[in-house]
């Protein structure tokens, strides 16, 4: 859907204030009043590169997709990302002759 969410879908607005109460309960994490996000984030940090460190695949994968970025698949037709091909092939097939009795 190339325009964006369908007319009265709230889900964007949900995701906002999903974000700022996650934002504000992580400044809280820290001590009490702190403003920052960051300080509350970086015990989350620690436990998930613990938690890879001793196997969890889970951990693993977030940490590929935040250092390096997830991988992406394109898709045919895909406006933002065309596939163009570099070579065309064509191959012509000529059916064999039928044998006679």
């Amino acid at each position: 859907m190339a325009g964006g969410a369908p007319q009265g879908n709230s889900n964007a607005k949900r995701a906002k204030l999903w974000r700022a109460a996650l934002e504000r309960a992580l400044a809280r994490a820290v001590k009490k009043g702190s403003k920052t996000v960051e300080k509350g984030l970086d015990p989350i940090a620690d436990k998930v590169v613990a938690n890879a460190l001793n196997g969890d695949s889970e951990s693993w994968k977030e940490i590929a997709n935040r250092l390096d970025g997830k991988h992406t698949t394109v898709l045919a037709n895909d406006e933002d990302n065309p596939l163009v091909p570099d070579e065309i092939v064509v191959r012509v097939v000529r059916p064999k002759p039928k044998k006679k009795k």
